[in-house]
């Protein structure tokens, strides 16, 4: 991750802390077949998204009538 980031191993590892310590993430060891650990696996435990109504959803976005199968997108964004 750092790499792909462009960041340092440490600064990841710092962020990571960081989001724990707030409550947003939690992180879970992972073990390979030997017993020893080879990871973790972060889990989102940080507030849920509220819905506003305006999400797209298939129904929204959705054509069956439309070769390509999807609705022009004023149909979606209201305009």
């Amino acid at each position: 991750m750092a790499k792909l980031l462009g960041v340092s191993d440490r600064t990841i590892q710092k962020h990571l802390a960081d989001l724990e310590t707030k409550g947003w993430i939690k992180r879970v060891p992972c073990f390979n077949g030997a017993g020893r650990q080879n990871g973790n696996m972060i889990v989102y435990t940080g507030p849920k998204n509220r819905l506003t109504g305006k999400e797209l959803t298939i129904e929204k976005v959705y054509d069956p009538d439309n070769k390509a199968g999807l609705k022009d997108e004023t149909d979606y964004y209201g305009s």
